[in-house]
């Protein structure tokens, strides 16, 4: 469970660098050969072959604010990534100095993260931020949300253990034990209890 924090971290670096860099003044390259494919949730990746090595900047953007810009160094094939996507949006990319462009439609985000609202206040110093959301009943991962509140990333994860819960070796295997009064969903509120030092029984789900 620890090891997929850095692997988080080190993908939110690169949404947040990939989507920059700045237009140079080489020759505009030659394409033989451009495909566009989803390689995760919120993420396209641009593969390019070119007639001969040079540098590429990507362009793409929607309808609704400023373009973004990704950089690849010279080379003769690029593989690039298009991230800080947005849900429910379609997108125009084009290669600067070229005759290539095109649009895709981004996925709606899953319904248990779609009801799920994010509202920024104050001057943001990071262009995202990456959040570890856990809902027993809902979504449970990460997320990279901008500065606007959108999410232009997630990550689905399993069997990740909340601060209610532990998990305990024994016999050569592991067992999730459940504190008491540790289900959310379950736990009757607090008014409701005949014996206020005595923690609600968890053991049948409420009606």
């Amino acid at each position: 469970m620890n090891r997929q924090r850095p692997r988080a971290r080190c993908l939110l670096l690169l949404l947040a660098v990939g989507a920059c860099g700045s237009l140079t003044d080489s020759p505009a390259p030659a394409i033989l050969e451009a495909e566009l494919s989803e390689s995760g949730p919120l993420v396209r990746t641009l593969r390019l072959r070119l007639e001969q090595p040079a540098p590429v900047t990507v362009i793409y953007g929607t309808n609704e604010g400023k373009d973004l810009r990704v950089h690849s160094p010279a080379a003769s094939t690029h593989s690039i990534l298009l991230a800080r996507l947005r849900a429910g949006r379609t997108y125009e990319y084009r290669v600067a100095g070229t005759a290539l462009l095109g649009t895709f439609q981004t996925e709606s985000l899953p319904a248990d993260l779609a009801q799920i609202g994010f509202k920024p206040w104050g001057r943001p110093s990071v262009p995202l931020v990456l959040l570890h959301l856990f809902n027993e009943q809902g979504f449970r991962g990460y997320v990279a949300v901008d500065a606007e509140g959108e999410v232009v990333w997630y990550w689905r994860t399993r069997h990740l253990l909340s601060s209610h819960e532990h998990l305990r070796r024994w016999a050569g295997r592991f067992t999730l034990h459940r504190l008491a009064g540790g289900g959310r969903s379950r736990s009757a509120p607090m008014q409701q209890s005949r014996n206020p030092t005595r923690p609600p029984n968890t053991n049948n789900p409420a009606s």
